[in-house]
Parts: structure tokens; sequence; C-alpha cells
């Protein structure tokens, strides 16, 4: 796994990148500015960046600036949409979340106090360059547990709710299914009545079935999660 890890502050991405090459994690650049991102990313062609969204322009900013990863993340995806992309803040920001989830799959946003646990971060950064769209245990959580009025997820058993969230952070049905110890027809059982009762929608694509389209189906059903975490009540 080839990883640039952009990150502005020097003593974060220097423990972040020797603890990545101390496991065995081939970094293959560093970058403190979004300049030098998008042109590591040319000369080094990484399987993933690890992109702080808050950071300089360019060598002679001193100021991040706040959100510009996310003009990156979409200048990589245009141009080298192979690359996976793991957004790290310290701000939990919905926005910002569903602004990189809409990127397409290999996608995931982390919040900084979780990137410390390296074993963890390359747990993570293996399972978004396999295709997996990650989102912050920590930020789902919190959107989970926030109460709205007449809130349509107190219609879920105990069960759901463990799936629902699991949803959110971007797992698959097989995965759900392996980590509550359940068949994967039971998790799409449980998924079919989630939606049923909290009323949200996920459109299939219509092209024909395959990898990328169960990868872009998956994303499309943690967007309206998170959508409905968001905003979703009931009147």
């Amino acid at each position: 796994m080839r990883v640039i890890v952009a990150e502005d502050w020097g003593l974060l991405s220097s423990m972040l990148a020797d603890g990545l090459v101390e496991r065995g994690v081939d970094v293959v650049g560093v970058a403190r500015t979004a300049e030098a991102v998008l042109s590591l990313v040319e000369s080094t062609q990484p399987d993933i960046v690890t992109l702080d969204l808050s950071m300089p322009r360019g060598q002679s900013d001193s100021i991040p600036d706040r959100g510009v990863g996310l003009e990156v993340a979409r200048t990589i995806r245009r141009t080298r949409p192979h690359i996976a992309l793991l957004a790290v803040s310290q701000y939990a920001e919905v926005p910002w979340v569903e602004e990189i989830i809409k990127l397409g799959p290999r996608t995931g946003y982390l919040l900084k106090d979780r990137i410390e646990d390296i074993p963890e971060l390359i747990n993570t950064m293996r399972a978004v360059t396999e295709g997996d769209t990650q989102v912050d245990p920590s930020l789902v959580a919190k959107l989970v547990a926030r109460k709205r009025h007449n809130d349509r997820i107190d219609r879920l058993t105990p069960r759901q709710l463990e799936v629902f969230t699991l949803i959110a952070h971007g797992y698959s049905d097989k995965a759900i299914a392996k980590r509550l110890h359940l068949t994967q027809s039971a998790v799409e059982g449980h998924v079919g009545s989630i939606y049923q009762k909290i009323e949200i929608s996920v459109t299939t694509p219509s092209s024909q079935a395959g990898q990328e389209d169960d990868l872009d189906s998956r994303n499309r059903r943690v967007m309206a999660v998170l959508a409905y975490l968001r905003w979703g009540r009931s009147e």
C-alpha cells in the first residue's frame, strides 16, 4: 500500500509517517500544503492519500485554509479516480463528511484524535483502498445519539439499531453479518425493515450489476443514512 501523508502540523505528520513505515507501510511522500499534495500525487502515484482538510494552500501561506482539503480531494478524484482518499480533520463536520462520500467509493473520514492509533489507522486505510466507505465511529455515534422530535430511530429494535449504525460507518451487508455473527440474509432483512421504519429510500444503479455498482450503492446508502441522521425527523 503506497501512501501519501498530507498533514500541515510537522510533529503529527512525522509521527504518522514514522508509525506507518515502522509497520511496513510504504509512505511515498509527506505533504504540508495543498500544492505539495497535488504535486506528490502526480509524481508518486499512491494507492491512498490521508488528507488533512485544513492546511495552507502553498508554501508561502502560514495559516491553514479551513476546508481546502475538500478542493484537493475533488481534484484528485477527478484526475486520478483510482486513488483512495481518507480525509482527516479535527472538526466533526457532517457536511464535510457528505462532500467526501459524494466523491464515490474508496473514501473515508476520520477525526484527528483517532489517527494516533496507527494499527487502527492502517486497518481503515486498507478498507478504504479496497473500496469501502469509512466514517469516524465517534461522529456516527454522536449523530445516532442526537435526539430529534419524534425521532424515527426510536422505532428500531436494539439489533436494528446496531445494523443501522454499521451502515452509517460504511459496512457492507456481508461485513455487518460477520461483525454481528448473523447470516447475510438476516442482515438484508434487517436493512429492509430499517429503511421501512425510518422511511428513507436508497436508489440502486440501473446498469448491469457488478463490483463498482455494489460500491456505488453502498455509498448511496451511507449518504442516505447520514442525511437522515443530520436532518431526519418525523412530523
